[in-house]
């Protein structure tokens, strides 16, 4: 939102790259969220899930940009929706951070290790 309230090329690029920052600083712990609710093959296919919708999401970020400066002339309202909808998207993994770790009884950075079963020669 700051860069694109800013005037001040200067100002924009520091919004940008502060931006840039907090989403990659968000990959790691929110790549580890799908494990956390999947075992198996359907983690498999969940973490590919997020990354086609990952996918059609860098077709649809320009394309409302891009749709957006037409019917106001400006950046400014482009750049706020996607704002938006990364401040929606971080509401819904904080919140299945939460359901996960409620799951799995285990608090952030824990591994859980299932018990070993022992197996008996008769």
């Amino acid at each position: 939102m700051a860069a694109a309230a800013a005037r001040n090329p200067v100002v924009e690029f520091a919004a940008i790259s502060l931006a840039a920052a907090g989403i990659f600083s968000a990959l790691g712990p929110f790549w580890a969220i799908p494990p956390a609710f999947l075992e198996g093959t359907a983690a498999a296919g969940g973490i590919a899930l997020i990354n086609s919708l990952g996918n059609l999401g860098g077709f649809a970020g320009p394309y409302v940009v891009g749709v957006v400066r037409q019917a106001t002339g400006g950046f400014a309202g482009g750049l706020a929706v996607l704002a938006f909808s990364l401040v929606c998207s971080a509401t819904l993994a904080i919140g299945a951070d939460h359901r996960a770790r409620r799951r799995t009884h285990g608090g952030p950075g824990t591994i859980l290790i299932p018990e070993a079963q022992e197996h008996k020669s008769r």
